[in-house]
């Protein structure tokens, strides 16, 4: 079973998914399904360069 917090984050990704204009959405290259609110700055980047 998937913890809570997972389903919080993921209902928030979804919606902010459907309230991007379809311009935004277009120039999206990669999406990250990933917490690192309280990651090191240079760990967020890594994930980043990894993802594209």
């Amino acid at each position: 079973m998937p913890q809570q917090g997972s389903d919080l984050r993921r209902l928030t990704l979804a919606e902010l998914r459907s309230a991007v204009h379809a311009d935004v959405r277009h120039r999206i290259v990669a999406e990250l399904d990933k917490d690192l609110t309280k990651h090191p700055v240079r760990d967020i980047e890594k994930h980043l360069r990894d993802a594209v």
